[in-house]
């Protein structure tokens, strides 16, 4: 039986994005298609097949080359994402958003980016003369590509894309979203992890309860197979599950308004709790921490980039957290100490009532030396946790993805 042939318009830079896909090369013959041109490319987890934007006129001329039976989407919210969106409904090929990693609810989003425009104002960040370039040409070939795609066809394309233009002159991205709902940004389906890592569909999009497809974490799903597998053997070390609150060099960002200081005395603070235990502080960096080089250094302190993140959390004594994909398995079975920033953020909304994790104010908390000790996960709690973030510890991500994907249109 021949192969489908899938189009994912997804990133492939980050190893932890591409990994279910990747595990279903045998089942379907997939095509990544992201960046607008080469240049842009700096890494890649995949060998499978990849295509850029720049090297087609038109969706008609995407999909005539690739012939998917399926098109998968991050997000099909740029013009040109857009645009082959309409044109596969209108020639029924399925278009799918699937999930990639813990979604928030729209008010932390909103939160998050007027963080980080008032966090790039204070800093004065501009993007360089060839950053500036590169953003230009891609913008230019997104309205190219939508034109020779659309014609005058779909007027009401053009008129959403000036309204969200005007929209954002106000509003954040994400709130300017919400204000300006349309089709052309929906998909056939929606493919996620739980219906409860999952609302910001509903909020910003519009899509219902009953367009999520539920097939588990992923992540998740890694974690009881690596448990089952192997004998775990707690370590002298904490754990840090970090989040780039103060820096994203990728998007020439001063990230979401916690500056630099705050975050290396955040790492000293840990850091202090960590000697005495006479344990070692490992700080695993988020992916868009990876380039900067402003964290404080100590003796005592590991930053971790690539690793068997598996192993590294099962093996700790404990683990410090925010609200991540990661944090999901750190709660089912480690003990966990989760920092509030934003009182918007539905996670720690959610955890603040439940007895899973010992839950602390980033901007001014005590940690005891019976901190983790004092943890005590009530069972009803862990099981209502199950449903809402992981759906069930049995779901097998990968295989119902692959049964969705494998579905006739």
């Amino acid at each position: 039986m021949e192969k489908q042939k899938i189009l994912l318009v997804w990133g492939y830079h980050r190893q932890a994005w591409v990994k279910i896909f990747e595990e279903l090369t045998d089942d379907f013959y997939f095509t990544y298609l992201f960046y607008s041109f080469p240049e842009q490319e700096t890494e890649s987890f995949t060998n499978c097949n990849k295509i850029y934007w720049s090297h087609f006129r038109s969706a008609q001329h995407l999909l005539e080359e690739v012939q998917p039976s399926k098109v998968v989407f991050m997000s099909a919210e740029a013009p040109h994402t857009m645009s082959l969106n309409w044109l596969c409904k209108k020639q029924e090929i399925e278009t799918i958003t699937f999930q990639h990693g813990l979604f928030h609810n729209l008010n932390l989003y909103i939160k998050l980016q007027e963080g980080q425009i008032k966090a790039n104002k204070k800093n004065k960040l501009i993007l360089t003369a060839e950053a500036s370039l590169i953003k230009h040409n891609i913008f230019k070939h997104q309205l190219l590509f939508l034109f020779f795609t659309t014609k005058f066809v779909a007027f009401n394309l053009y008129w959403y894309i000036l309204k969200q233009k005007f929209l954002e002159r106000k509003f954040t991205n994400t709130e300017a979203l919400s204000l300006n709902k349309s089709k052309f940004r929906l998909t056939s389906k929606y493919i996620v992890y739980s219906k409860g890592t999952s609302q910001i569909y509903k909020e910003r999009d519009g899509v219902t309860t009953q367009q999520l497809i539920e097939i588990g974490s992923p992540e998740f799903q890694s974690f009881v197979n690596y448990a089952s597998q192997n004998q775990i053997q707690e370590k002298a070390y904490f754990l840090l599950i970090d989040q780039p609150f103060s820096e994203i060099k990728d998007f020439n960002s001063s990230g979401f308004g916690i500056s630099k200081k705050q975050t290396n005395e955040f790492y000293l603070k840990l850091n202090s709790f960590a000697l005495l235990h006479n344990c070692r502080l490992k700080i695993k960096l988020h992916p868009y921490s990876y380039e900067s080089d402003f964290f404080i250094k100590h003796a005592n302190i590991d930053y971790i980039k690539d690793t068997e993140i598996k192993e590294l959390v099962m093996n700790s004594k404990g683990v410090f957290g925010f609200f991540s994909s990661l944090i999901i398995p750190a709660i089912f079975y480690k003990k966990v100490v989760l920092f509030e920033i934003w009182e918007e953020s539905d996670f720690t909304t959610y955890l603040k009532k439940s007895s899973l994790v010992s839950m602390k104010d980033y901007f001014n908390f005590e940690l005891q030396e019976n901190t983790f000790q004092e943890i005590n996960k009530n069972p009803n709690d862990l099981e209502n946790f199950i449903k809402h973030f992981i759906t069930s510890i049995d779901a097998d991500a990968v295989e119902l993805l692959k049964k969705e994907l494998d579905e006739s249109t």
